[in-house]
């Protein structure tokens, strides 16, 4: 797939501008009952404060999409002109209410006109599909006008785990299904005469929410549909594991040049999420002039080598270098590669230039000269900043690198990125979000006592999630789920399947322990 410059249309949000040449704008969302103007108020202020560019609160209902009337006036007063998105799922009327009051509507078109998927019906016969999509575009119009009228921006955001059952009937899971499933409502909009459009492709697997989006891009491009893109990777967990999800989805797609919104979505305080969001914003800037490659290289596991000669080396490793093989060579030495070094296995590469570039060059040169030799990244002495952990998660997303060469000290980051890369399990994942007003249990809590408890066990995947508004499909992954069904209570998810419904709070923990114990015994815990 060759990456291609994606130049979107120019799109007014509140007294913002976003997309074409305008910077990157960073976004959060309250965790704040939005009933509880106070409080909300006071996160927004703080969160502005902090250079957050755009917030998003949730608006589940009529007494919600009010609450936005006296949440704006309040700012207005207090000198806060903050753009405010309202989040929508299920209930198209909040929608027209609140379009009053926000500068941005969030739909998620998997809920908003149609019903999420209950994978109850799994074939529309041609009729039956054009007529949902007639139907859909009946429910979506009225929206339409009255976002037209008050001058308010639309975003469509996509959620891989809340498809429909007619796009799941034609497409299934897949971002093909993402797609399709966006494209529909921007060609609503824009048979409509409405244009003031953000697009979004959330998924918590980094790897799919990557392709979501650059499928779109093409797919838009072709349409002449190229409106802005807000991106994040949802559910992308807590702490350094978040953050280290967020800059690998969202860096590698800056570094193809596309975004033009941002939110890191961390299961922590909403002011925690944006400095990691100002840092990983730099990418697209800084790396604007890259040059694009084809990538067709299959790659489908990647090694993590450590130098045998540092005593403080993994001894359970999958592959030994000896440094004494190694020589430095330079990109034009590449006739001497492939005369002496076509046979072999693996190249260590040694980066003395910025990694992008240079070892994509090094990638295409092998490309075009059929040497199919791996490639191991040679990290030692490298600054794990956000901005190389991004670079690094795109060379393995993409098949650019095959490995990463370390002397064993930054061993843990190392792990954590080929996790996130979907290359190399090496501890249990935790897929958890950010939490919202919907969310009725104490959930970054939550994640550090599961992470205290069960974080051994490799091929083990639990989803946290305060509620289960973006659909079962966000948990795909996840063997486990631990989801929020009401104040102080919990459904217990086992492959997507409700095993326990409505326990304590106080017992789900106990209850979702026992439940791998019985997986996995209690010496893996």
């Amino acid at each position: 797939m060759k990456s291609k410059k994606y130049i979107s249309k120019e799109v007014k949000i509140g007294n913002l501008l976003i997309g074409n040449n305008n910077p990157i704008k960073i976004q959060s969302m309250t965790n704040t009952d939005t009933l509880d103007i106070e409080k909300t108020t006071s996160q927004i202020m703080n969160l502005s404060d902090h250079g957050c560019d755009i917030v998003r609160l949730t608006v589940q209902g009529i007494s919600q999409a009010y609450a936005c009337e006296n949440i704006k006036n309040i700012l207005l007063k207090k000198g806060y002109d903050i753009p405010l998105v309202a989040d929508i799922h299920f209930f198209p009327k909040a929608a027209i209410i609140v379009s009053d009051f926000v500068e941005k509507v969030r739909i998620n078109p998997g809920n908003y006109a149609e019903k999420r998927a209950n994978y109850k019906k799994n074939n529309f016969t041609k009729e039956e599909y054009l007529q949902s999509l007639k139907i859909t575009e009946e429910k979506f119009l009225p929206l339409i006008d009255k976002l037209k009228k008050n001058k308010v921006a639309l975003r469509i955001g996509v959620n891989h785990g809340s498809l429909s059952d007619r796009i799941m009937s034609k497409y299934g899971n897949t971002k093909e299904g993402m797609v399709e499933s966006a494209i529909e409502y921007a060609k609503i909009c824009v048979k409509h005469n409405f244009h003031s459009i953000v697009f979004s492709m959330k998924s918590s697997n980094v790897k799919v929410m990557i392709e979501a989006y650059r499928l779109l891009v093409f797919e838009l491009i072709k349409e002449n549909l190229n409106y802005p893109l807000h991106l994040g990777v949802t559910e992308a967990g807590e702490g350094l594991d978040g953050e280290v999800r967020s800059a690998i989805g969202i860096g590698s797609l800056l570094l193809d040049g596309i975004g033009d919104t941002i939110r890191v979505s961390l299961t922590n305080d909403p002011i925690e999420e944006i400095n990691p969001a100002y840092e990983i914003s730099k990418i697209k800037e800084k790396y604007k002039d890259y040059k694009s490659i084809n990538i067709s290289k299959d790659n489908k596991n990647s090694i993590l080598a450590v130098d045998i000669n540092d005593n403080n080396a993994n001894k359970n490793i999958d592959f030994k270098v000896d440094p004494k093989d190694s020589s430095f060579l330079f990109l034009e030495d590449i006739e001497v590669i492939e005369k002496k070094y076509k046979n072999h296995e693996y190249i260590i590469y040694t980066p003395i230039f910025p990694i992008h570039k240079n070892i994509r060059e090094l990638f295409q040169k092998l490309e075009d000269k059929k040497i199919n030799t791996k490639i191991l990244l040679n990290t030692n002495n490298l600054k794990y900043s956000l901005e190389n952990i991004a670079i690094l998660g795109s060379l393995l997303i993409d098949g650019i690198i095959d490995g990463i060469f370390t002397n064993g000290d930054d061993l843990d980051i190392v792990l954590n990125i080929m996790q996130a890369s979907r290359k190399r399990n090496s501890k249990t994942e935790f897929i958890s979000c950010p939490s919202c007003g919907r969310t009725l249990f104490d959930i970054q809590k939550v994640v550090l006592k599961l992470k205290k408890e069960f974080s051994n066990i490799p091929n083990l995947k639990i989803a946290v999630m305060g509620c289960i508004v973006n659909g079962i499909g966000e948990m795909q992954d996840a063997e486990f789920g631990y989801v929020g069904a009401g104040k102080d209570l919990v459904d217990l998810y086992v492959n997507q399947k409700v095993i326990k419904k409505n326990i304590l709070s106080k017992d789900a923990f106990f209850e979702l322990k026992n439940l791998i114990e019985k997986k996995y015994g209690t010496k893996a815990l």
